[in-house]
């Protein structure tokens, strides 16, 4: 009601200049251009919003660049919901598990346990695989998940076996 009077919007912790951006790229004829740093700015807003158009077209560009960011397209993927976007990040990640395996705690931080549950089967078949091809004796891997609230605390451990057994690949 005030804001009527006023003819004045307030938003707090918004930025202007993101705020002219959002309502240019808002505009039919609009000639901005989705770069990663906008879709990035752009899909918070839209999340908060609700603009399932313009969520989309910033999901779209932030999925062409997951390869160069992976952690933290997940994590902004997680945040805003952005689903197409999560599961390009989770399928990098899990191509190179060892490599990522100290930052995905972020899943347990986020509470997400469907992910780290698809993360925890992918450490169980990457180490089985790593059991087969030094052709030890092939070993039963439980892939039953512990309590997601449970793996904060594990991760470090978790994190310290896979690479190590990558250690172990590179030698053999």
């Amino acid at each position: 009601m005030a804001e009527a009077l006023r003819k004045e919007v307030q938003l707090p912790d918004k930025s202007k200049e993101e705020f002219r951006v959002l309502m240019s790229c808002l505009q039919p004829l609009s000639m901005e251009q989705m770069t990663k740093e906008r879709a990035l700015f752009l899909s918070r807003w839209a999340d908060e919003y609700q603009m399932d158009g313009l969520k989309a077209k910033c999901e779209s560009q932030l999925v062409k660049h997951v390869g160069a960011d992976a952690i933290g397209m997940l994590e902004h993927a997680i945040s805003f919901n952005l689903k197409q976007l999560t599961k390009a990040s989770m399928d990098v990640v899990k191509r190179d598990i060892p490599r990522y395996i100290d930052q995905l705690v972020i899943l347990a931080e986020h509470q997400q346990e469907a992910l780290v549950h698809e993360i925890w089967l992918a450490c169980c078949r990457a180490t089985e695989e790593s059991v087969r091809k030094l052709r030890f004796e092939k070993l039963h891997i439980s892939a039953e998940m512990p309590p997601t609230e449970h793996l904060q605390a594990m991760w470090p451990f978790l994190a310290a076996t896979v690479k190590m057994q990558a250690t172990w690949e590179d030698r053999w």
